[in-house]
């Protein structure tokens, strides 16, 4: 595991509000590429860290991070249940960054939505509909568990509201 001090005032330069274009790295020469994968094995060490306390079904959706100036961290998932799960493993994560860099005082954790996840976000919402309404209180009289008929009489019953009250 790679070790180092983030937060040292030599490295806040690298965290600097305004990103650099690759070219500038480049064209300074070879000690900027060097900087440039120095700083991308240290990437690779974070996300590896948080990777290895985190169950194997969420390992994968730990998609990536950005160590932020605040002594924080910025975790990326792709969807907002595997960030909920993730939550739950916010201290072992904390711990783990802490062996790469004691100074790391916080995890957050974020959505990084994908252009085809965005636009599904904007579909319309389902509207509720007499049919509907129909084939809830349908199945409800179908039902042979009496909690789930329950569950569906009380669905039906707040539909049919909802759909008078508009």
């Amino acid at each position: 595991m790679l070790h180092c001090n983030l937060f040292h005032p030599a490295h806040q330069k690298a965290l600097s509000d305004k990103p650099r274009l690759l070219n500038s790295l480049l064209a300074n020469g070879q000690p900027a590429i060097g900087e440039l994968e120095r700083k991308l094995k240290i990437h690779r060490s974070l996300l590896q860290a948080i990777r290895r306390v985190v169950p194997a079904f969420l390992q994968d959706h730990c998609i990536d991070c950005v160590v932020r100036r605040d002594r924080g961290l910025l975790l990326f998932t792709d969807a907002a249940a595997w960030a909920a799960q993730l939550r739950f493993y916010r201290p072992a994560m904390l711990q783990a960054l802490r062996l790469v860099d004691p100074a790391f005082a916080r995890i957050e954790i974020r959505i990084m939505m994908t252009p085809s996840q965005s636009a599904h976000r904007s579909r319309v919402p389902n509207r509720i509909t007499k049919e509907s309404i129909a084939n809830i209180i349908v199945m409800a009289q179908d039902q042979q568990h009496h909690a789930l008929k329950q569950a569906l009489e009380r669905l039906a019953a707040t539909m049919t509201r909802r759909f008078y009250d508009r």
